[in-house]
C-alpha cells in the first residue's frame, strides 16, 4: 500500500554528490625551440591525491582554510589525507582528541576490495548504498580485551582475555556456538600477555582476508576452530519482545546503520507494531553510525505520526556552498525510495518516550537519531555512559586512479541540527542514568561478564526494563560459576570496528 508524499516522510536537508576529476597536463613547447618537452608523468597515487585535493577544496566543511594549503601530493593516499587535514587549525569538529589526548580524524579514505564490494553502480549512488557489502570476519561484532589473572596448572598467570560483546547472525562464530559473554583465553593454542596480545586481537576482530583459520578456547573450556569468510554482516544482532503486565517492550540491538539491511530493519518494526509494543529499548552501545537514511527509518518508525511533515535534520555545509543554496530548495520532503514507496506506517509505534542504551562508542548516526527525536519532543532516555560526540557527517564519493583501483572518500562536509536547530553535541550526550557495563558489573572486584542480550544478567537491559515496569526482569541463569576466577582486570585500549560515520548519499 502506498501513501501520498505528505504523509510518508520527514523533511530533511540533502546534498548532491560530485566526483572530482583531474586533467592531465598537455606537453608544452620548450621555450625558444618550438620543440615539445616531455613532462614527467604523474604516478597513479599523485593523480589520486589531486582528485582528493580538488574535491576537498569544494566540499570540505572547512574549505576556507583548506584552499590556502599547499599540500604534498607525493605521499600515499591515506597519509595525504591524514597529514593534510591534520595540519589545519579550523577543522575542530573533524580533528578531535581521543581518550589518550591524541588527535584523530573523522574524515577517511579507503581502498575498495573488489572481492567485497556489493551491488552495482558507484559508492555515491543510491543503488550502491542499498547493496549489501561483504567484509572479512570470524563473526565478532564487538569485543573488549582484558588483562587479568588466570589459574594455569596451579599457577596464577597474567593473560589478555578477548571478551565477546556481540556476534553476527549466521557467521562462523555463531555457527560454532560462540555468544556474547564468552571469553577467549587461548588463541591458536597460546595464552596472550600484555606484549603478545595486540596482533592476534586485531585478527580476531578485524581479519584482513578470507581463509584465516584460528583455534580458540573459552574460559568455560569450549574449543572452537574458526575460518574467516567474506560475508554480509547483519547489524541487527538481537531483537526481543518482553511482556510484563500491561507492558509489551520491544528490544533492538543495532550495531551499525547499514541501509543494505533496511528492509530487515523495517520488518522488525512491523513485528513490534503487530505485537502491540508499548515501549521500546534501542541498544546503540556499539553503533558508531552509518547511513542517514537508516537513521531516518528508525526515528520515523519510533515517532510515527509525530514525525509527519517535521524536520528530521538540517545540514549546514561550508559557507561557499551555503551561499548557493536557497533554503526552500535544500529542505524538502524525502521519500524512502529503497522500500519502493511502501508506507512506513506499517511500522509506526507512535511512542512519546524511547530508551536508548549508549556508550562512548555510540556516535554519529546513532546520535543523529537521539537528537532528531528530541527535536520533535520525543522523550529519549539515555542509559549508559556519555556518547562519543559527532555532530558532523560525510557525503561519500568514489574515486578511481589510473590503474583502475577504486577508493571511497568520506570527508566531513556538513554539520547536522534537529528541528529545534540544536547541534551542539560535539562533547556527546550525557546519560540520564549513568551505568557502565564493565565498572558497574562486578562483585567483590570480580567482573561478572557481559550477560546475554535480553536477559536479567545484562545489566543495562535489566535497568531499562526496571525503568519501564518498576521491576527488574527475572533472572534466567547465573554466570558466576564460569566467572568466579576471572578478576575484573584492566580493559585495554584496543581498535574497534571502524565507524561508518554519518553518511549521506545521493538521495
Amino acid at each position: 500500500m502506498k501513501r501520498s508524499l505528505n504523509t510518508l516522510f520527514w523533511v530533511a536537508t540533502i546534498g548532491l554528490f560530485f566526483t572530482a576529476c583531474s586533467k592531465k597536463d598537455d606537453p608544452q613547447p620548450k621555450s625558444g625551440t618550438g620543440k615539445t618537452e616531455k613532462l614527467v608523468e604523474k604516478t597513479a597515487e599523485e593523480e589520486l591525491n589531486e582528485k582528493v585535493h580538488n574535491h576537498l577544496r569544494t566540499y570540505y566543511l572547512y574549505n576556507d582554510e583548506y584552499k590556502t594549503l599547499n599540500p604534498n601530493f607525493k605521499q600515499t593516499y591515506d597519509k595525504f589525507l591524514t597529514n593534510t587535514l591534520m595540519s589545519m587549525k579550523t577543522n575542530v569538529l573533524d580533528k578531535k582528541k581521543n581518550s589518550k589526548g591524541k588527535y584523530q580524524l573523522f574524515s577517511y579514505i579507503e581502498k575498495l576490495d573488489p572481492n567485497l564490494t556489493g551491488g552495482s553502480g558507484t559508492s555515491s549512488s543510491r543503488a550502491a548504498v542499498e547493496a549489501k557489502e561483504k567484509e572479512y570476519t570470524f563473526g565478532i561484532a564487538a569485543a573488549t580485551p582484558f588483562l587479568t589473572n588466570i589459574n594455569v596448572n596451579g599457577q596464577v598467570k597474567k593473560v589478555v582475555v578477548f571478551s565477546i560483546k556481540g556476534i553476527y547472525p549466521g557467521s562462523p562464530a555463531e555457527k560454532a556456538g560462540l555468544k556474547r559473554g564468552d571469553d577467549i583465553v587461548m588463541y591458536n593454542g597460546e595464552y596472550k600477555d600484555s606484549i603478545t596480545w595486540y596482533d592476534p586481537y586485531v585478527e580476531f576482530l578485524l581479519p584482513s582476508k578470507a581463509g584465516i583459520t584460528a583455534k580458540m578456547k573459552t574460559k568455560a573450556g569450549k574449543e572452537v576452530k574458526l575460518t574467516t569468510v567474506a560475508m554480509e554482516c547483519n547489524p541487527i544482532l538481537k531483537t526481543h519482545i518482553y511482556k510484563k503486565g500491561r507492558y509489551t517492550i520491544g528490544y533492538l540491538v543495532y550495531e551499525s546503520f547499514d541501509s543494505g539491511f533496511d528492509e530487515e530493519l523495517f520488518e522488525i518494526f512491523k513485528k513490534f507494531k503487530t505485537s502491540g509494543v508499548t515501549d521500546l529499548i534501542i541498544d546503540l552501545r556499539y553503533n558508531g553510525g552509518g547511513d542517514v537514511q537508516s537513521a531516518n527509518l528508525i526515528a520515523t518508525c519510533t515517532a510515527g505520526d509525530q514525525s509527519l511533515d517535521k524536520v528530521f535534520a538540517s545540514f549546514e555545509y561550508n559557507p561557499t556552498r551555503m551561499k548557493s543554496i536557497v533554503k526552500d530548495e535544500y529542505k524538502f520532503s524525502r521519500t524512502y525510495k529503497n522500500l519502493h514507496d511502501i508506507s512506513l506506517s506499517e511500522g509506526y509505534l507512535n511512542l512519546k518516550k524511547v530508551y536508548c542504551l549508549v556508550s562512548g562508542s555510540t556516535a554519529s548516526s546513532s546520535e543523529l537519531v537521539i537528537n532528531s527525536l528530541r527535536g520533535i519532543d520525543v522523550d529519549v532516555v539515555l542509559i549508559g555512559t556519555t556518547t562519543h560526540g559527532k555532530n558532523v557527517g560525510m557525503e561519500v564519493v568514489e574515486l578511481e586512479d589510473k590503474d583502475k583501483n577504486k577508493y571511497r572518500l568520506a570527508p566531513i562536509t556538513f554539520k547536522s541540527a534537529n528541528a529545534k536547530g540544536f547541534s551542539a553535541y560535539e562533547m556527546g550526550f550525557k546519560p540520564n542514568i549513568e551505568l557502565d557495563e564493565v565498572e558497574n558489573n562486578r562483585k567483590d572486584q570480580i567482573f561478572q561478564g557481559f550477560g546475554d542480550f535480553a536477559t536479567a544478567e545484562e545489566i543495562m537491559y535489566a535497568r531499562a526494563i526496571k525503568e519501564i515496569t518498576s521491576e527488574a526482569p527475572a533472572s534466567t541463569a547465573s554466570r558466576a560459576g564460569v566467572r568466579k576466577q576471572l578478576p575484573l582486570g584492566k580493559a585495554l585500549t584496543a581498535p574497534q570496528r571502524p565507524a561508518k560515520g554519518m553518511r549521506k548519499y545521493n538521495l
